[in-house]
């Protein structure tokens, strides 16, 4: 039903702008023909044409013209791709085995975030908040249940157990019960998920201790999550790489702490979101 409405909204666009370029083309045509019949050429000026078409400023396509408008606006399609395509990237790690609960926990809680900050400030409609909101819980178990099927395609004896469910959520909830508390802060409300991911991942290993994804490799995650990693262990080409990003102004998460990160990202989203409601 919903991907329904989506492909409607993208249609109704569709039609929307062939709608205006038709009626566009025909005042351009009607000016053109008003001119000395010399200039009649120009309607079969390909350059002329597109000159005049970007200028044109034309309202709204008259009743019985204009297409019922969808369910979602043109922008409302943008940012849920944008969306979409985060979550495609975690549900990919997941499938390869780049991430464990915790740190998929922390990745969405992080994505959905970012979402909510979107619907808060009203940079999406009321109808597009309650899709995004609504696609949440499946999108989280796509990628548990890839994470799943990965381990349970492993060869190796101490990756042979289930998904822990309890931890994903536990962390996940709370760095957005942090991030409703503390006003909208998503960098410092994954500090919570850090204190709460700690514990539980200390359970988890207490539960099940052949499973690699916890324990002393685990421990390490936390214990490193604020610290700026040594940059003597980086490669000739890391480095060179950092460089260039510190040229460019871009800070180099090689050379940050995974918080640091965080931070930066965040910080990133809010310029960017600024800069398109200002535009």
């Amino acid at each position: 039903m919903e991907a329904q409405a989506v492909w409607v909204s993208l249609a109704a666009y569709i039609d929307q702008r062939i709608c205006i370029y038709g009626k566009a083309v025909e005042q351009i045509q009607v000016t053109v023909s008003h001119t000395a019949q010399d200039g009649i050429w120009l309607c079969n000026h390909d350059a002329y044409i597109a000159a005049r078409l970007r200028e044109v400023l034309l309202p709204p396509c008259g009743p019985g013209l204009t297409p019922v408008e969808g369910t979602y606006s043109i922008h409302d399609l943008t940012v849920a791709g944008q969306i979409a395509q985060a979550y495609k990237f975690l549900i990919e790690y997941a499938c390869d085995g780049g991430q464990n609960e915790a740190q998929l926990a922390l990745n969405f809680a992080f994505a959905d975030m970012q979402e909510e900050t979107l619907i808060q400030r009203g940079i999406v409609s009321s109808n597009m908040a309650a899709l995004l909101r609504s696609s949440r819980t499946q999108g989280h178990s796509i990628a548990l249940n890839a994470m799943g099927e990965r381990l349970a395609a492993d060869g190796s004896k101490s990756l042979l157990t289930v998904v822990d469910q309890s931890v994903f959520q536990g962390i996940y909830e709370a760095v957005l019960n942090a991030y409703h508390q503390n006003g909208g802060d998503g960098a410092e409300a994954v500090r919570a998920g850090v204190t709460h991911g700690k514990a539980a991942t200390a359970e988890a290993y207490v539960k099940k201790p052949d499973a690699t994804r916890w324990g002393e490799s685990m421990d390490r995650y936390w214990e490193t999550f604020y610290t700026v990693p040594n940059l003597e262990n980086q490669t000739a080409s890391e480095q060179q790489i950092e460089q260039m990003l510190a040229m460019i102004g871009r800070s180099p998460r090689r050379s940050n702490s995974t918080h640091q990160n965080y931070i930066n990202d965040w910080q990133d989203f809010l310029t960017n979101i600024s800069q398109t409601a200002s535009a």
